[in-house]
């Protein structure tokens, strides 16, 4: 699954995520303002599945216990 995102600087790699109800503008307009001055991170702003740009997976088919979802099916 694809998943959008938005990056700022560059060196080590800080995955910033956000709860639920939103996507990568909330974190990026809360945490922008301190990190970008920190030297030497990329902060990664994904879109966690169903928010944002990045779409929900499909539900499964079958009933389950658990909360999971199905991936789509691989592509040949």
């Amino acid at each position: 699954m694809a998943v959008h995102r938005v990056e700022h600087g560059t060196g080590r790699a800080v995955r910033v995520l956000h709860g639920a109800e939103v996507d990568h503008r909330e974190t990026e307009a809360s945490s922008e303002p301190l990190l970008a001055g920190v030297p030497g991170l990329r902060r990664v702003h994904p879109d966690l599945p169903g928010m944002g740009r990045t779409p929900a997976p499909r539900p499964c088919a079958a009933p389950t216990t658990s909360s999971a979802r199905c991936s789509p099916p691989p592509t040949r």
